[in-house]
């Protein structure tokens, strides 16, 4: 389960905040190495495609 979900599950009686909440869960909500970037999204960052991937690896075995 997303953590989306999970926050949208979260109801204001069963704990004070959100990050109590997510603690309560056994979640771990910590800084990470965006926090001072509010514009920047990681789930929007470069990902190697499958493809590239599959041409490294073919590259990989054709060199051995």
């Amino acid at each position: 389960m997303r953590y989306s979900e999970k926050a949208l599950r979260h109801e204001p009686a069963e704990a004070a905040s959100m990050a109590e909440y997510f603690q309560r869960l056994g979640i771990k909500i910590g800084n990470n190495v965006f926090i001072g970037l509010d514009r920047v999204s990681p789930a929007d960052l470069h990902k190697p495609d499958l493809l590239h991937n599959s041409y490294l690896g073919l590259f990989k075995h054709v060199m051995e």
